[in-house]
C-alpha cells in the first residue's frame, strides 16, 4: 500500500527530524553489520593476579572449512561478499532466469540494492529488469564476487557423510560427472527458480507457440498475434500491458481475482505509476553518501511500518482493503461486470499484492477479453473451457508461476539416508527458514517461512547471510565438526509460527502460492511476523537448539588462551612433565598445529627450540620436528606457503651422520637391529617423499626424525612404537630441560592452515634437572 510518506528526495529531507523513530534498526546497512567477535563481549577486567600466557584471542580459527554454495544469484552474491571478507572460500554455479518483457522490480530500487553497495544512479523509483541486471553485474565485478563461480556446473546429488562430517557432491559439467566434497552446504537457488508448466490436459498438443513467462522467447513479436495468457500473478500482470498494444487479440484466463495495489511510495509521487530521478538528484546522491543513506532508510522505515496492514482485523487492514478496492474500481471506469470478476473480497495481502500499471486498464480495450470459466483442456487450436467453448490462439503464454514446494531439484540426502524431498513432500518444515533437522551443516536462503511477503528482500537476505556466517565463525573457532538442529526445536518453532500465522492476512481465505497454491493449506512461503521480527530472531545464534559434534574428543580443545594464577609474584608454573608425556604419547595423535603461532613465538619469545608435531603423509601418521632459532627465517617462508613441513625425508636423512649417542640402548626392542622396522621406516620415507613434492629443506629441521642439538636424533614413523622413544629423547635433552618456555603444538592430518596453539610456561630456576621440563 502507499504509505503516508514522500518518496521524492526533495520532499523527504526533513523526515528524520520530524520522526526520530525512523532511525531505529530500519537501515539495511547497519542491520547487516558485522557481529561482534566473542572476545569483544568479555567486558570485565581480569583480576590483577592473573596473567595471559599467550597473546592470541580466546577463540582463534582452528580450521578453514570449505563452503559449497549452489546458485549464483542475489543470495549467493550476498553470502560471497561476507565470506570473502571473512577470507574463506565459496564454490557455486551460475544461473539466470526471468527475462520476460516488462520484468521489473515492484520494490523501490533504492532498497533493492546490496547493503554494501548503494546505487546513487537509479533512473527511476522502480527499476527495470535491465537496469537491475546491470547493477548486479557491475557490483559482482567490482568486488570480484564471481571469482569462484563455476559456470555450467549442476549439482545432481548431495549426500551427508557422518564419519567425515562432510557433504559428498556429484556435479554435472561439460566434461561429465565430477565428485567433490565440502564441510558446509548452502542452497542459494531460491524457491522461485524452478518454473513449472500448468497441469492441464493436452498442454503440449497445441500447434502454435507455447511459452512460459519464466522462459521467455526474447525474439517474440506480439504484432497481429492472437494471444492467450493463463494466470494473473505478478508475471501476467507485467506481461499483458507490454504485449497487448500490438496483439490482434488477447485473452486472460484466471481462476481467482487478485489485488492490484499502488506501488510502495506511489503516494509521494501523486499516485503516478513511476517516479524518475533528475540528474540533479542523482548527482546529490553521488556527492553526499550520507544523504543517500538517510533517503534509503526512510523508504525502508515506511516499508517496515506497512506491516500493520497484514494483521487480520486491524484498522490498517480494513483501510487498506477499502482503498485498494476503490482504486481498482476507478481504473476499471466503474465497469460493474469487470469489477465483480477482477476485484477480490478477501484480506489484502492474502495473495501477493502487486502494482500493475496498465493491467486493469487493458481490459477496457476492445481486443482484450477476460475468461473466468475453468480450463478443461488445451487442444491443437487453442484452449477449451468447461462451458465447451474453444478459444483459438496462435500463441499461449503460461504465466503459472513456480514450484514453491521448496524441495531441491536433485537428491539431497541427510542423516540415515533421509531425502529432503521426501521429508518436505507434504509440508516443508524448517528452522528459522534457514536449517532443516537431520541435514547437518546445511543452510538455505529463502527457505520455508522466509521473510518474502513484507519488507525489503535484500535486508532479509543480508541477515540470513550474517546468520550463516555466525555459524561458520563458531565452527571455525571451536573446531566443530557438525551442527544439526534438534527435531523438537524445529517442531516447536513451526508450532509457534502456525499460531502467529493465523492472525495474519497470509493465512486468509484465498488460494495462494504462499500456501503452495492451496486455499486452506499451511502457509509455507512467508515469515510469521514482520521483517524486523525476523531480524531479531536470527540476530544471535541459539546453539541450545542444535546437536553439536566436535572434531576433537574434548570440546574445549580449541582454547587458545590459558590463564594461570600466580602466587607471590613468582613466574607461573607449567603442568608437570608427565602432562607432556600424556599429551604427546596418547593413543590418538593430537588435533591441530598453528604455524603462524609457531613463527610468532620464535620471533617474540626467542626460545632455544620449538617441538612441533606436523603431518607428513597418510601412511606416516606423525612427523616430529625440532626447530632451532636459526631456522626461523626458513620456517617463516614455509608458513607463508601454507606448508608445515616441506622437506623430503631421504635427502636430509642421507646427510645426517650416525655419530649420535645411542638413546635406544634402553629400548629392549633394539629397533636398529629389527629388519622389519628398518623396512617399515624406509617405506615411511618413500611415502613422505611422494606426499611432499616440494624440496624446501629447513636447517636443523628434519622430516622423519627428531634432531636434538647436534647430531642427536631418533627416528619416528610409527605412532605407537616410536612416540615413547621420542618422549624420552626430548626430556633427556639439556636444552629442552633448561629453557624457560615449553611449546607443544599439534596438528590435524587434514588441515594445512593456521590453527590454534597451546603454549605452556615452565618454571625456570636455573636447575637443569627441574621436573618442570
Amino acid at each position: 500500500m502507499a504509505g503516508a510518506f514522500d518518496a521524492a528526495p526533495r520532499t523527504m529531507r526533513d523526515m528524520m527530524e520530524k520522526d526520530p523513530t525512523l532511525d531505529v534498526k530500519n537501515d539495511a546497512d547497519e542491520a547487516n553489520g558485522e557481529t561482534p567477535s566473542p572476545a569483544e563481549r568479555y567486558g570485565e577486567p581480569l583480576p590483577s593476579n592473573w596473567i595471559p600466557m599467550y597473546r592470541k584471542p580466546l577463540r582463534s580459527p582452528t580450521r578453514k572449512p570449505r563452503i559449497a554454495c549452489i546458485g549464483a544469484g542475489i543470495s549467493a552474491m550476498t553470502l560471497a561478499y561476507k565470506i570473502y571478507h571473512e577470507q574463506t572460500n565459496l564454490d557455486c554455479e551460475m544461473w539466470l532466469v526471468n527475462t520476460y518483457p516488462g520484468v521489473a522490480c515492484d520494490v523501490p530500487a533504492h532498497i533493492y540494492t546490496f547493503p554494501f553497495e548503494p546505487n546513487p544512479d537509479w533512473n527511476a523509483f522502480y527499476a527495470s529488469g535491465g537496469e537491475i541486471l546491470e547493477y548486479f553485474n557491475k557490483t559482482v565485478g567490482k568486488y570480484a564476487l564471481d571469482r569462484d563461480v563455476k559456470c555450467d556446473h549442476r549439482v545432481v546429488n548431495a549426500e551427508w557423510n557422518p564419519d567425515g562430517g562432510k557433504w559428498r557432491l556429484k556435479v554435472e559439467t561439460k566434461a561429465g560427472i565430477v565428485e567433490d566434497e565440502c564441510d558446509v552446504l548452502v542452497s542459494a537457488v531460491g524457491f522461485l527458480s524452478k518454473w513449472k508448466w500448468p497441469e492441464i490436459p493436452g498442454l503440449h498438443d497445441f500447434n502454435g507457440q507455447l511459452m512460459h513467462s519464466a522462459s521467455w522467447d526474447n525474439l517474440f513479436d506480439s504484432k497481429d498475434r492472437k494471444i492467450g495468457v493463463i494466470g494473473n500473478g505478478s508475471s501476467a500482470i507485467q506481461i499483458i500491458p507490454k504485449v497487448v498494444e500490438k496483439a490482434e487479440t488477447l485473452t486472460n484466463f484466471i481462476r481467482h481475482p487478485t489485488y492490484i495495489t499502488p506501488g510502495l511510495g506511489s503516494g509521494a509521487i501523486g499516485g503516478k505509476v513511476q517516479y524518475y530521478y533528475t540528474e540533479e538528484e542523482r548527482k546529490r546522491f553521488r556527492d553526499d553518501p550520507e544523504e543517500l543513506k538517510q533517503y534509503r532508510k526512510r523508504i525502508q522505515a515506511a516499508s517496515n511500518r506497512a506491516f500493520d496492514m497484514f494483521v487480520k482485523g486491524s484498522e490498517a487492514q480494513e483501510q487498506g482493503k477499502k482503498a485498494t478496492q476503490d482504486q481498482m474500481r476507478e481504473k476499471l471506469c466503474g465497469d460493474a461486470e469487470l469489477a465483480t470478476k477482477l476485484i477480490p473480497d478477501y484480506e489484502v495481502g492474502c495473495r501477493r499484492a502487486t502494482p500493475g500499471p496498465g493491467y486493469l486498464e487493458a481490459f477496457l480495450r476492445e481486443n482484450v477479453s477476460l475468461v473466468t470459466d475453468p480450463i478443461q483442456a488445451i487442444e491443437s487450436a487453442g484452449i477449451r473451457t468447461q462451458d465447451g467453448t474453444l478459444h483459438e490462439f496462435d500463441t499461449i503464454v503460461c504465466a503459472t508461476g513456480f514450484d514453491v514446494s521448496h524441495r531441491p531439484p536433485f537428491p539431497l540426502i541427510g542423516r540415515d539416508g533421509l531425502s529432503l524431498a521426501k521429508a518436505w513432500e507434504k509440508e516443508p518444515l524448517s528452522y528459522m527458514s534457514l536449517c532443516a533437522s537431520q541435514f547437518p551443516n546445511f543452510f538455505t536462503f529463502s527457505g520455508p517461512n522466509s521473510p518474502t511477503g513484507h519488507g525489503s528482500l535484500m535486508a532479509g537476505l543480508g541477515w540470513s547471510a550474517d546468520y550463516i556466517c555466525q555459524w561458520l565463525k563458531k565452527m571455525m573457532e571451536e573446531d566443530i565438526k557438525s551442527i544439526d538442529v534438534k527435531q523438537e526445536a524445529q517442531d516447536e518453532f513451526n508450532t509457534y509460527s502456525d499460531e502467529i500465522m493465523q492472525t495474519l492476512a497470509w493465512s486468509g481465505g484465498c488460494q495462494s502460492w504462499y500456501k503452495n497454491h492451496r486455499k486452506n493449506g499451511k502457509v509455507t512461503a512467508v515469515w510469521a511476523g514482520s521483517v524486523l521480527s525476523y531480524h531479531d530472531m536470527i540476530e544471535h545464534l541459539r546453539p541450545e537448539d542444535f546437536n553439536i559434534s566436535y572434531r576433537s574428543r574434548n570440546r574445549f580443545r580449541f582454547m587458545a588462551m590459558i590463564y594461570m594464577k600466580k602466587a607471590n609474584n613468582a613466574p607461573p608454573r607449567a603442568p608437570p612433565a608427565a602432562m607432556m608425556g600424556t599429551a604427546v604419547a596418547g593413543a590418538t595423535p593430537p588435533d591441530f598445529v598453528d604455524v603462524d603461532a609457531l613463527v610468532e613465538l620464535a620471533a617474540e619469545e626467542e626460545p632455544e627450540a620449538l617441538v612441533v608435531l606436523a603431518p607428513a603423509a597418510a601412511d606416516v601418521p606423525l612427523v616430529v620436528l625440532l626447530v632451532l632459532k636459526e631456522a626461523e627465517e626458513d620456517l617463516l617462508e614455509l608458513a607463508e606457503e601454507g606448508v608445515v613441513a616441506a622437506a623430503p625425508a631421504a635427502p636430509v636423512l642421507d646427510a645426517v651422520e650416525d655419530e649420535a649417542p645411542d638413546l635406544e640402548a634402553e629400548d629392549e626392542t633394539k629397533d636398529e637391529e629389527d629388519p622389519d622396522l628398518e623396512a617399515e621406516e624406509e617405506e615411511g620415507c618413500a611415502v613422505a617423499r611422494a606426499a611432499m613434492p616440494r624440496t624446501k629443506i629447513v636447517e636443523n629441521c628434519i622430516v622423519g626424525e627428531v634432531v636434538l642439538g647436534s647430531g642427536v636424533k631418533t627416528r619416528v614413523f610409527d605412532w605407537k612404537r616410536g612416540i615413547e622413544r621420542l618422549h624420552r629423547a626430548v626430556l633427556r635433552h639439556p636444552g629442552i630441560q633448561s629453557r624457560q618456555y615449553q611449546h607443544m603444538l599439534s596438528t590435524t592430518f587434514e588441515s594445512r592452515h593456521s590453527i590454534a596453539a597451546r603454549p605452556w610456561s615452565a618454571q625456570h630456576n636455573g636447575d637443569s634437572t627441574s621436573s618442570a621440563y
